[in-house]
């Protein structure tokens, strides 16, 4: 029959998903928050500059995570033509992200994040980012 046998476990992809909280490992005050849902849609906020009193600083991406391995996969912007390749693997639970060199050759740390915890503008500029198309 058509049916693989594969375990949907067995899926890289779904130990991705989820909402994150990434570091830069280089500078730990570089921090952004991003989810990756089951349908390989990528969204995240880094708060950035200086924010005003009341007032959170940041932008926001909207990509999309293609030819995901257990070890890599690749990020496309939306409605972008350039990719960037992210290598990755777990660590007593913990999500390590890299990007290659030719790309600054960044490394990021990642723990899981549950919805209550994310800030409140995240949870507004990913409703937003729903109403447009993705691909």
């Amino acid at each position: 029959g058509g049916f693989s046998g594969m375990n949907p476990t067995d899926d890289p992809a779904l130990r991705l998903v989820g909402n994150w909280q990434a570091v830069l490992v280089a500078n730990e005050a570089q921090f952004s928050y991003f989810r990756i849902t089951a349908d390989r849609r990528v969204f995240g906020v880094v708060p950035c500059g200086e924010p005003r009193p009341g007032k959170t600083v940041y932008i926001h991406f909207v990509m999309l995570a293609e030819n995901i391995t257990e070890q890599d996969f690749t990020l496309r912007f939306a409605g972008k033509e350039g990719t960037s390749v992210r290598r990755y693997y777990f660590e007593d639970g913990v999500l390590m992200l890299s990007r290659d060199r030719s790309n600054g050759g960044h490394q990021w740390q990642c723990s899981r994040v549950a919805g209550e915890d994310l800030p409140e503008y995240f949870e507004l500029e990913y409703a937003k980012a729903l109403e447009k198309p993705w691909s």
